[in-house]
């Protein structure tokens, strides 16, 4: 029916984009650049936000109980949520990392996402459209994980990072959502092939 021309523009030898999401009638894609909004029908960019820089992270939707939907995009740094109309940034919460690439998890009014590095690990955030409260953070360094929120828990699977020296502790976790209590967590594998899935 329609294609774009590449949106954004390529940083490295490739033009790495997030998983598109389609929202009412537009299709929302993050790239190296910025994201983008370009409409269903036609493909005519509707919105790009420069700030978020989410080529590895998907867009994730939350949806309010008053029947508003909102898009909380993780990039670089930070996590925003987003007007999906305009594209405007209505708040950010750091993401504890400098290369963040965990698609945010999201039930009801719970959000879940993975930071990485010694700061952010895996944390959780009561949502309000003007200003989210942080629940909890878990040490957890696997900034690529996105993790699942099931039943009043969330999981995280993640492999070792050699650069923390992590070599060989690559880890599943499950904690609960409400409290941040760590309801288990296991070692995944211990030999040398730590490395390969780092």
């Amino acid at each position: 029916v329609w294609k774009t021309k590449p949106l954004g523009r390529p940083r490295n030898t490739h033009n790495r984009s997030s998983s598109p999401l389609v929202l009412g009638d537009m299709v929302i894609v993050g790239s190296e650049t910025a994201a983008y909004a370009v409409k269903t029908t036609t493909g005519e960019i509707v919105w790009q936000a420069r700030g978020l820089l989410g080529e590895a992270p998907s867009p994730t939707v939350w949806r309010t109980g008053d029947g508003g939907a909102y898009l909380l995009c993780n990039d670089t740094q930070r996590v925003h949520c987003v007007d999906p109309k305009t594209g405007k940034t209505l708040w950010t919460v750091p993401n504890g990392e400098k290369a963040g690439a965990s698609t945010p998890a999201v039930v009801g009014q719970y959000m879940a996402f993975c930071g990485g590095g010694k700061v952010g690990g895996l944390s959780a955030y009561r949502l309000s459209p003007e200003k989210p409260e942080r629940l909890w953070a878990v040490y957890f360094r696997d900034r690529h994980t996105s993790p699942v929120i099931y039943n009043g828990y969330v999981y995280a699977v993640g492999g070792a990072n050699v650069t923390y020296g992590d070599k060989g502790k690559g880890r599943a976790l499950c904690v609960e959502l409400e409290t941040g209590k760590v309801m288990w967590d296991c070692l995944l594998y211990t030999s040398d092939a730590a490395d390969e899935l780092d």
